[in-house]
């Protein structure tokens, strides 16, 4: 098998927004990239590796001790010209510029027309196209309309007494507006700023959410299929909290409690119907995810779906959760997967350990039953932690 090597950039979407290949994250994405650059060896494969700055032995052990990792080389840049395939979290042209100086063969980097195609179809335009498709009965909701001007934005917010303003291109929360009906100085600006980068704006109405959910898929050789659920949360301004760990008839079971199963199932067919039609032509190969929502109304139906927020065409931490519970939580085992952000690197290194301490490790062959674990190094110079906390 040819070796793998998997790198964790999560400054991806910020990249394909901007679109060069001289583009240079800002400092909090390179901090994030850092902190959690082991991440990717929860999900690769046995003998393929993971790229990392740098990796001591205690923490190596620290993975290896508790017999859930093994297997998995640990990478540097220099040996980055070693390996026959190249998985990074997602693609943009940067981080081919990026791997092309480190000495990647070019054979092995995707071509600057397909990343360009990958961009167009990452972009929330793609998702104001899709979601009119998957508005399947009257158990569905969901509108939205793509600006390109700012009278086209003023029309839009004028439409609606609340709502949401989105960026084409942005992650986790940021790029993100509240409308009130009328085209305030504040947000006129940032609407300037955001038509003059990226060339658009996504408005839509602000829905009575009550639950975040998606559907992953993996697609390949023009084929989608169906990797699971992700049940997730997200903060007031929508960045993501946490994914649930839970087996996929778990998670359909409380999605149920609100909407009918036939409808989930139905949307699902559509979606890898319409995703396959979507992506032959693009040769796109890897996960992707539709970030989806269940909204609240004052008439019948109550609850409905909101089939299409966003389109993920890359990696996202709703495999990562799906992946990991598979792979490594106990059978009956439930429990929460975090990314978590604190600015004082010595408050999270004494949070990591109080947590160690009052939720020690449980493994039974291979697998978690009970416990904390940080899927990551935690030092005293760190400010992101992706950890598992289940039972």
């Amino acid at each position: 098998m040819i070796p793998t090597l998997h790198l964790f950039n999560p400054d991806n979407d910020l990249a394909l927004g901007n679109n060069n290949e001289n583009y240079q994250s800002p400092a909090s994405a390179r901090q994030m990239a850092n902190d959690l650059a082991t991440l990717p060896a929860w999900w690769a494969g046995e003998k393929e590796a993971v790229l990392v700055p740098s990796i001591g032995e205690a923490q190596r052990e620290e993975f290896e001790s508790a017999g859930l990792l093994s297997g998995i080389e640990w990478c540097s840049i220099r040996q980055v010209p070693e390996f026959g395939r190249v998985q990074p979290w997602g693609w943009n042209l940067a981080l081919r510029k990026q791997l092309h100086l480190w000495g990647v063969r070019d054979e092995l980097l995707l071509s600057v027309e397909m990343i360009l195609q990958i961009r167009i179809l990452s972009s929330r335009l793609s998702a104001v196209r899709l979601l009119p498709r998957l508005l399947l009965s009257d158990s569905f909701c969901g509108s939205s309309v793509y600006c390109a001007t700012e009278q086209e934005v003023e029309s839009a917010l004028s439409a609606c007494s609340q709502t949401l303003l989105k960026a084409p291109y942005s992650s986790s929360g940021k790029g993100l507006r509240c409308g009130r009906g009328t085209y305030e100085p504040l947000l006129a600006n940032w609407c300037r700023r955001i038509l003059k980068g990226q060339g658009g704006i996504v408005v839509e109405p602000l829905y009575n959410k009550v639950m975040d959910f998606a559907m992953e898929f993996y697609a390949e050789n023009g084929n989608v299929c169906f990797v699971g659920y992700s049940l997730f949360q997200t903060d007031s301004n929508g960045a993501y909290q946490g994914n649930m760990l839970a087996t996929d008839d778990e998670i359909e079971c409380i999605l149920c409690e609100k909407i009918a199963r036939d409808d989930l199932h139905k949307l699902k067919s559509v979606l890898m119907k319409l995703l396959s039609d979507w992506l032959h032509e693009t040769g796109y190969q890897g996960y992707l995810g539709v970030d989806m929502m269940i909204c609240l109304f004052p008439d019948f139906p109550f609850y409905r779906i909101h089939p299409c927020v966003e389109i993920n065409l890359r990696m996202n931490m709703g495999v990562v959760a799906r992946l990991f519970h598979d792979r490594y939580v106990a059978e009956g085992a439930k429990g929460f997967f975090t990314v978590s952000y604190c600015r004082n690197s010595q408050a999270l290194l004494n949070e990591h350990l109080r947590c160690q301490s009052e939720y020690p490790l449980y493994v039974s062959n291979g697998r978690i039953r009970s416990g904390y674990l940080s899927l990551v190094p935690v030092t005293p110079h760190t400010s992101y932690r992706a950890y598992v906390l289940i039972g």
